[in-house]
């Protein structure tokens, strides 16, 4: 129950926030509160959902903190929405790893973010009583969670009404490999999801 709750006053906080970087680690406070959820399952299932999630929490955002500070320096250093409009053509490696970043915590196909869900909404069905509550928290979360990202991969895609006195940047080589990095792990995530799954549940079969 404290991870459900976790969960939405995350993103709720999330929505409201005006200051992104504030929006990005109050979105950290509703996927800790997804591993809490995991757990509180009870089952083996539940667990193993709940480890693989901090590997996908720890590659996804990652991923955007690092390709936020990339829009903010072609921002003047603004932080806010507004402030950041157009930013994904000014620098497009750190708008195209942030929307990366966004669409996986949303839970789109292919990333880590929805093999995550998947696996929290199977170990649900193991509790007939618990299903309904943790389907339902999670179709909450997702619908909030695309709210406050979505709408900042639009507006980092909209140009700004002063967009002519910036400049396009090319972004430093450790800047590239760092967030090549994060995508590649995201994407071994959620496309080479069962081998890492199988090794979590030995893993944890070896504690009983």
């Amino acid at each position: 129950m404290f991870g459900i709750i976790g969960m939405i006053m995350g993103s709720v906080s999330a929505i409201s926030e005006k200051d992104t970087r504030r929006m990005i680690a109050y979105s950290s406070v509703a996927q800790i509160g997804y591993i809490y959820m995991g757990i509180g399952l009870g089952t083996s299932a539940g667990m193993v959902a709940a480890v693989f999630h901090i590997f996908t929490h720890a590659a996804t955002k990652a991923l955007l903190f690092i390709s936020s500070v990339g829009l903010y320096e072609v921002s003047d250093g603004r932080y806010d929405r507004q402030g950041l409009r157009g930013a994904a053509y000014r620098n497009p490696m750190a708008g195209f790893a942030f929307s990366v970043g966004a669409f996986s915590m949303v839970g789109f196909p292919m990333l880590s973010g929805f093999i995550s869900k998947l696996l929290f909404a199977t170990a649900a069905t193991q509790h007939p009583y618990k299903m309904v509550v943790t389907i339902l928290a999670l179709s909450i979360s997702s619908v909030l969670n695309a709210i406050y990202f979505l709408r900042l991969v639009i507006a980092i895609y909209t140009p700004g009404e002063s967009e002519g006195r910036y400049l396009r940047v090319r972004p430093s080589v450790q800047f590239q490999l760092s967030v090549a990095l994060f995508i590649v792990l995201n994407l071994v995530l959620g496309l080479g999801s069962q081998p890492i799954v199988d090794a979590i549940t030995e893993g944890l079969s070896m504690f009983g």
